[in-house]
């Protein structure tokens, strides 16, 4: 959990009932938050509304994640019946048609409808989500680079810069 997800103000309320940080000064943004963050997970009782609300957003966030996953797999094999009629069809036509015409350039669409509906068929019933868990993983574990944002993780600072930015832009309409 990093600290630029956890509201601000609640943690400077926190910590102005509990402790001053007079040796970062007045301000809660100006502590190093790895400080910060191991002050308020520490096992002191009095902090024991931030762990809990931290948790919390973990578990939310997590059931979140669930349910999106959930209804991609739904998706996936709710466009599998509906595409699988269609390629059953298809198929069927294009063979009959080859047949009837001698023809066997009409069989050729079958080929790519054929790798769409094994994709779709894998993703919804096979063990497709499986290997792009495993192959995620391998890239957290691996090539972390990859996964950073353009400019950083956004600080308090550049979200309030741009919110006076729109303020001021809105105000002028």
């Amino acid at each position: 959990m990093q600290l630029a997800s956890i509201p601000l103000t609640f943690l400077a309320f926190t910590l102005s009932q509990q402790r001053s940080y007079t040796s970062y000064g007045s301000e809660l943004s100006q502590a190093p938050a790895s400080l910060v963050l191991k002050e308020l997970l520490s096992d002191d009782p009095s902090h024991f509304a931030v762990r809990l609300w931290l948790q919390r957003q973990i578990l939310m966030q997590d059931e979140m994640r669930q349910r999106q996953v959930a209804m991609q797999i739904a998706w996936s094999r709710e466009f599998i019946k509906y595409f699988g009629s269609f390629f059953g069809l298809t198929a069927i036509g294009l063979t009959l048609g080859a047949m009837k015409r001698r023809a066997p350039v009409f069989l050729f669409p079958i080929v790519p409808l054929s790798f769409i509906l094994a994709y779709q068929f894998d993703l919804a019933y096979g063990t497709l989500m499986i290997r792009m868990k495993d192959e995620a993983e391998n890239i957290i574990d691996t090539e972390r680079s990859l996964l950073d944002m353009p400019k950083g993780v956004p600080t308090f600072e550049s979200i309030e810069k741009a919110r006076r930015a729109r303020s001021i832009f809105f105000s002028q309409i």
